[in-house]
């Protein structure tokens, strides 16, 4: 491990950086950017300008004394922008969720000791970090290219030591309040991007629209800087635009309005936009002019249903499944729009191998992060393969299939194993459903929670579910179910981001639910299976080392 040097001038994604000059050299009025600003002013940057924006941003960080940067705000162009000049500035740089709680924001401003902080929006930094954090930090002269919002921020701080040649540090997803930073260097994101460009050789990609967070790592390099490397035009608006707040609360007929105003040929999706996209193809179709221009849909980030994966294609979506990690560079696998969507992740990018131990947990074998931020643990050797924690197979034609995590693994009473995601993912393909968790474990079957629409009412949703269980094996139909409602004003939606139930990508904190849900869990499985109070209190007390929640009241 070293302290971060700080060496201006040097650019840790040289290749990348390269490729814009040249595409500033030769095509210099080409359209590269374009987007929305907070204040809602329109920018489109040529090629040209945005090397001009990226050198400008750069030489006013090289002088500023800054050594590790966080970079925080919504989506908008100077976000693109800020964290290009950084990189030119030879900068590391940490991207800041803002849907982080406080708690996580307090630490990663712990672990990390930033000592400069770019927003690429002209608001107060105590709309961002929690007030006595902000206090810490005093604005710093920045001035921005002309129509952009970027502001500078320091503190006085020692940055914490990066394994050499960190050049970009990702939280993971964050199941706990405490999540890990993921180290990167500049030629392993290189070689992800690499991977892709390979990967989806001859789809064409002229216009990549910016869907979820740029602070996620799926879509800050798969999505942005992937679309840069293949010198397509990036269409980054604010969430009022796109209608997408966090990384799934969404309104459609305004997200549909968006996409057929900007009109994009590519999008980084997860299951739950997926869901939300399909809608939106089969009930407006006579109007749908932008999915004509649809090249790419890649989704990740979580379980799909093969359902959902039938229901896209038969919509003429061009769906592309993958799969990944932080501590890989976000992409391990990825399918292609013309190969089959039958619950497949494609096929390892190059560079990269799978294999399985004798669980059936998937193991990565090839390049992989530089270390975990603050941690003296040495990696095995990239000759030892990755234990990625997810159950996977290997198909006859070379792809691979997820099963599910495998610390996730439901055991019923009689015995019988099944993984949670599968049915939380049905579940969640029933309309009027937003999110499901499933449990069962040491119960006689299984039950879920479930955080419905308003619009749905309690016959129909039985309905649905009676529907589902005539489809699934008797082991694995929903015993018993309860219905999540926001009971109060000012308390959050249940299984939300907000209610700290969801990871940044839109994963379940399942640990999280058992704790908060306690109660309703108690309820369930006592009005399910009497006799099995029992269980049901081990299942809760498993959480017991996390921060307590208030509980949500019962119903009446």
């Amino acid at each position: 491990m070293s302290t971060p040097a700080r060496r201006p001038g040097t650019c840790p994604m040289d290749r990348l950086h390269q490729r814009l000059r040249q595409r500033a050299r030769l095509s210099p009025d080409a359209e590269s950017l374009l987007g929305q600003t907070p204040d809602g002013a329109d920018i489109r940057l040529t090629a040209r300008q945005l090397e001009a924006a990226t050198d400008a941003v750069a030489h006013q960080l090289e002088q500023s004394g800054v050594s590790h940067l966080g970079l925080l705000g919504h989506n908008s162009p100077g976000w693109l922008v800020a964290q290009l000049a950084a990189w030119r500035a030879g900068l590391p740089i940490t991207p800041i969720p803002a849907f982080f709680s406080e708690q996580q924001l307090n630490h990663l401003l712990d672990t990390t000791g930033l000592d400069g902080l770019l927003i690429a929006q002209d608001s107060p930094l105590d709309a961002w970090l929690p007030s006595a954090r902000a206090n810490d930090f005093k604005r710093q002269p920045l001035d921005a290219p002309a129509g952009l919002s970027i502001a500078l921020f320091r503190r006085p701080s020692t940055p914490a030591p990066l394994p050499d040649g960190t050049r970009l540090i990702t939280f993971t997803s964050g199941t706990t309040g405490t999540p890990k930073g993921v180290c990167l260097s500049g030629p392993h994101l290189e070689s992800v991007i690499e991977g892709l460009e390979q990967r989806l050789a001859g789809v064409p990609l002229h216009r990549h629209g910016v869907v979820l967070p740029m602070a996620v790592l799926l879509e800050h390099l798969a999505g942005a800087l992937f679309a840069l490397w293949r010198g397509a035009t990036i269409v980054i608006d604010t969430p009022d635009l796109t209608r997408l707040h966090g990384s799934g609360t969404l309104a459609p007929d305004q997200w549909q309005r968006w996409l057929a105003k900007r009109r994009p040929d590519s999008l980084i999706l997860v299951p739950g936009l997926l869901k939300a996209l399909t809608h939106l193809a089969s009930h407006h179709s006579a109007a749908n002019g932008w999915q004509q221009v649809l090249s790419l849909v890649a989704v990740g980030g979580g379980q799909v249903p093969r359902r959902l994966l039938e229901q896209a294609t038969q919509q003429g979506l061009p769906v592309a499944q993958g799969y990944g990690m932080s501590e890989m560079g976000s992409v391990v696998c990825l399918s292609r729009p013309d190969e089959p969507q039958d619950g497949r992740v494609g096929c390892p990018l190059k560079g990269l191998r799978l294999s399985t131990d004798e669980q059936g947990q998937l193991l990565v074998h090839g390049r992989r992060m530089l270390g975990y931020l603050g941690s003296d643990h040495h990696l095995p050797s990239t000759e030892m393969p990755w234990p990625s924690g997810d159950l996977g197979h290997r198909l006859a034609d070379g792809h691979w299939r997820l099963d599910g995590r495998q610390r996730n693994v439901i055991i019923l009473s009689n015995g019988r194993n099944l993984c949670p995601e599968w049915l939380e993912a049905e579940l969640e393909l029933i309309d009027g459903i937003d999110r499901a968790f499933v449990f069962g474990e040491g119960l006689p079957g299984v039950l879920a929670l479930l955080s419905p629409s308003a619009a749905i009412q309690p016959p129909r949703l039985e309905a649905h579910i009676t529907a589902l269980n005539q489809r699934l094996p008797d082991y694995a139909r929903v015993r018993g179910w309860q219905s999540l409602l926001r009971q109060l004003p000012g308390v959050a939606e249940p299984l939300s981001i907000a209610s700290n139930e969801l990871t940044a990508n839109g994963r379940l904190r399942r640990a999280s639910i058992q704790l908060r849900r306690r109660c309703d869990i108690e309820r369930l499985v006592a009005r399910t299976f009497p006799g099995h109070e029992q269980v049901s209190a081990a299942l809760s007390s498993a959480a017991d080392g996390l921060p307590s929640y208030p509980q949500e009241p019962p119903p009446p």
